[in-house]
């Protein structure tokens, strides 16, 4: 009996599409549950973790309308100051809280990002992740955009 390659090629396109479905299911799992455990770290007992699709999803999306230059300091504020987060967690944890991005390579946007700052001083590199600096370490003119002066003392 001769093989049918045409049905055999369709019925693994099939099999293709749902594994794609199941999979973004996953991936767009991973950064709530990053956002969740960063979170609960410091928490005494475990909160429910919210049901439903993300359009329902009663989680805030607090970077939804951000830059990751205002968002991604904000995000490492809210996990453990002790605890250095890859690029990638960052990003996770920027998209779970509705941070998007036109550009084609969120990661790479997020870790320009990362360096642009460490260079401010607002965050710094350790081993291969990232955490924000402590608030006595960073320097007032790290906020400034490029072009503004601190006022001089009067």
């Amino acid at each position: 009996m001769a093989i049918n390659y045409d049905e055999v090629i369709a019925e693994l396109r099939a099999v293709e599409v749902q594994l794609q479905k199941e999979l973004k299911q996953v991936q767009d799992a991973i950064p709530a549950m990053i956002v969740l455990r960063n979170k609960s770290k410091g928490a005494a007992k475990t909160q429910p973790i919210p049901k439903g699709d993300a359009k329902s999803s009663p989680i805030k999306k607090p970077f939804s309308r951000t830059g990751p230059t205002e968002a991604i300091p904000v995000f490492l504020r809210q996990i453990d100051p002790g605890v250095a987060s890859s690029t990638r967690e960052v990003l996770d944890g920027l998209t779970a809280g509705g941070w998007t991005t036109k550009g084609e390579k969120p990661l790479n946007i997020v870790r320009a990002t990362l360096s642009a700052l460490a260079e401010k001083g607002i965050v710094e590199k350790v081993g291969e992740g990232w955490r924000l600096k402590p608030f006595s370490t960073i320097s007032p003119d790290a906020f400034l955009t490029t072009g503004q002066q601190q006022p001089s003392p009067q």
